[in-house]
């Protein structure tokens, strides 16, 4: 396999691994080695170079994290907030994008499962009621690991 890039979740712990442009596993690195997630299957190698044999990956550096001006109770918001509230039963931060307006978003990232995961960049808030959801996460990295921590675990359930 060649032409593979690693993007960075988290600094030198986690990366997504594309080929041609496609998503098609993931790297996680441990004390004991690497290890390389793709569908259900897991490959473990001590050293870099037992994994650079097998693939031959190229790592990216990781992007600085952008400053964002509009947040809530440390969340990001994608818009100025306003009406912020803490929504206590469904523990998440909420506003609206007007002073006047009556649709609520949830500030931060989301996992939210209407037929299958996906990530949401402040989602309405009538999507985490209605669905399950995890979160909400900081950053998009934060989002990426609990996604991949979700579908390896809910993989290893059926193994």
């Amino acid at each position: 396999m060649s032409d593979i890039k690693a993007k960075p979740l988290l600094e030198d712990r986690m990366w997504v691994l594309e080929q041609n442009g496609k998503k098609f596993g993931a790297l996680q690195k441990a004390e004991d080695g690497y290890t390389v997630i793709r569908q259900e299957k897991r490959e473990k190698f001590y050293t870099p170079e037992e994994l650079k044999l097998k693939y031959s990956i190229s790592f990216e550096k990781p992007m600085k994290e952008e400053k964002r001006g509009n947040v809530i109770y440390d969340f990001p918001c994608s818009t100025e907030p306003h009406n912020d509230l803490y929504d206590v039963q469904n523990k998440v931060p909420i506003y609206t994008e007007d002073e006047k307006s009556k649709s609520y978003f949830c500030a931060g990232y989301y996992l939210v499962n209407t037929g299958k995961w996906e990530l949401e960049y402040c989602p309405k808030l009538i999507m985490v009621q209605r669905y399950p959801f995890k979160g909400p996460y900081k950053t998009e990295a934060e989002a990426h690991e609990a996604f991949v921590e979700l579908t390896t675990t809910f993989n290893d359930f059926f193994e």
